[in-house]
């Protein structure tokens, strides 16, 4: 999963908390995050769990998720 999939999951989680009438204010403060191309290497691991578990990945998957985002190869 690359940071371009994130964000996606991110527009697409406001898109959806939007139509249930409810708060997108952490999600829009994730947008700004995610314009940063290295936001995960700079973020703490604990703080990036939060980011991941608020754009909907699963807890069985974020550190699979977050190691390949912070991976050099990424």
């Amino acid at each position: 999963m690359k940071l371009d999939d994130i964000k996606l999951m991110n527009d697409t989680m406001i898109k959806y908390l939007e139509s249930m009438g409810k708060s997108t204010e952490r999600n829009e403060i994730i947008k700004h995050i995610l314009e940063d191309d290295d936001c995960f290497r700079k973020l703490s691991k604990e703080d990036a769990v939060i980011v991941l578990r608020d754009v909907g990945i699963s807890d069985e998957k974020i550190d699979v998720v977050y190691l390949n985002l912070v991976s050099i190869n990424n």
